[in-house]
């Protein structure tokens, strides 16, 4: 019964392992996939059906709405409507410097940041808090 040295076990478990390249970073990347993962099954590829991209659109359209009904997002809106007035006053008149022609940008920012993936949602599953 011979015994192996430790480097003659590490030689032959390094030559039964996959082949391996190091990329551009220095990362080994192993080049076959021995178990499989990761592996699209049924020739399908990475495209995705269009139920697929549906729910994955209202999954973020839910994500970015945050659960606010329609009634929350307008009460939001008004609040920052009034903080951006309030700055726009301590703009004027404490620092003197005038940025009126940001309120429509910002106005219609806000509007659209609150009302829009509402309405999205509404239109997608026909309710106004998209549930």
């Amino acid at each position: 019964m011979a015994t192996s040295s430790p480097k003659a076990e590490r030689r032959e478990r390094l030559s039964s392992s996959p082949p391996r390249r190091v990329g551009a970073g220095g990362h080994v990347r192993v080049a076959s996939n021995p178990r499989g993962l990761g592996v699209q099954q049924a020739g399908r590829g990475d495209r995705r059906t269009g139920q697929a991209r549906d729910r994955m659109m209202e999954q973020k359209l839910r994500e970015i709405n945050g659960g606010r009904t329609l009634l929350m997002n307008a009460g939001a809106f008004f609040c920052v409507v009034a903080m951006l007035g309030i700055a726009n006053l301590i703009c004027r008149f404490v620092l003197h410097t005038d940025v009126v022609f940001l309120m429509p940008w910002l106005l219609a920012a806000t509007g659209l940041f609150f009302f829009l993936p509402a309405l999205m949602l509404w239109l997608m599953t026909g309710k106004p808090s998209g549930s």
